[in-house]
């Protein structure tokens, strides 16, 4: 059974010095795990994001691949790096293009919902007998 928990609302939108757009978001580990769970980070969106970091470990940079092309929707199996309280995720943008109006004027502020899809998805495998 595959089970979804939406990422829309608490973001914080940084900006930093070379112009990128940083979408941070803070979460639980989503309770009820078992050895067997799989867990992936789900990004949807008109834009593939330039890096995505989970606590701070890179999960995913567009610059180590430049030949990836975009792909969406992004998943990236999260399991073993999600921590059991809290969790940082920031998914980075350069900043240009549809997020340019959020630029320094929005340094800091939260945001209801992302512009985009994002979202764990969880997997239970079942037990065969």
């Amino acid at each position: 059974m595959v089970h979804r928990i939406r990422l829309t609302s608490a973001w914080t939108v940084l900006s930093d010095r070379s112009g990128e757009i940083v979408w941070r978001r803070v979460f639980h580990c989503p309770t009820g795990l078992e050895t067997r769970s799989q867990v992936w980070l789900v990004i949807e969106g008109p834009r593939q994001p330039q890096c995505v970091r989970l606590n701070y470990d890179r999960l995913f940079d567009a610059g180590a691949s430049p030949e990836t092309p975009h792909k969406s929707p992004l998943r990236l199996e999260i399991q073993t790096r999600l921590k059991p309280t809290k969790n940082v995720l920031e998914i980075t943008f350069p900043g240009h293009e549809q997020f340019s109006e959020l630029d320094h004027q929005m340094d800091g502020q939260l945001l209801q919902p992302i512009p985009m899809e994002v979202y764990l998805e969880i997997q239970d495998s079942e037990s065969k007998n």
